[in-house]
């Protein structure tokens, strides 16, 4: 399971997909550079993709996460690294069968799930990327209005009559990962000075 946007256990389908028939389920979490490298394009020089707030309530989350899952006999994997190089390595290692997330329609992410695609089409692993980031489906939206957006909420209600029902929570025991394959280079959840970030009350 790899988690993305979606650091939760209730309403994720991608975890009740990847929990389906599973004998050991690893839940894994990338710290992606991209998010943290310095921006070009901001205004001030050393700029980083992403803001201290977002940086400090995504490491919050992981923590909540990473308690909810030991809660139900598991655990987060967190790794460091670009996921297009990081999840290949860990599907190999770790003899993955199935890889879930969820879909997500930013263009970052479509390039580097297109990547992800095809190297498990060359080994043969099953993938779900299922739809939970947002109450309806984007492509589907568009194929329903006759392949364009709708560009106004009557359009949008026309088009849509209401969202599905969520999935729930997720398994009270979630299937743990395998002892024999967890010898991964899992660093812990850092700080927000681990990252170079500076602390909350000095921003």
């Amino acid at each position: 399971m790899w988690f993305r946007k979606e650091l939760r256990l209730h309403d994720n389908p991608a975890l009740h997909k990847a929990c389906e028939d599973a004998s050991h389920v690893f839940s894994v979490f990338v710290l992606d550079p991209f998010f943290l490298a310095p921006d070009p394009t901001a205004p001030s020089p050393g700029s980083r993709t992403a803001g201290v707030n977002r940086i400090h309530f995504l490491l919050q989350s992981l923590q909540d996460l990473d308690s909810s899952l030991k809660s139900r006999g598991s655990q987060l994997f967190l790794v460091h690294g670009n996921p297009t190089e990081v999840i290949p390595e860990l599907l190999e290692k770790w003899s993955i069968k199935r890889l879930c997330f969820e879909h997500d329609m930013e263009p970052y992410a479509q390039d580097r799930d297109k990547r992800i695609k095809e190297i498990r089409e060359k080994r043969g692993i099953e993938l779900h990327s299922l739809v939970s980031h947002t109450l309806f489906n984007p492509a589907e939206t568009i194929l329903k209005n006759g392949g364009k957006p709708p560009l106004t909420y009557q359009a949008f209600c026309r088009t849509l009559r209401k969202p599905p029902k969520p999935v729930g929570d997720a398994p009270a025991a979630i299937p743990e990962p395998s002892k024999d394959l967890m010898d991964v280079d899992v660093v812990p959840i850092p700080s927000l000075q681990d990252l170079g970030y500076a602390d909350l009350n000095e921003v």
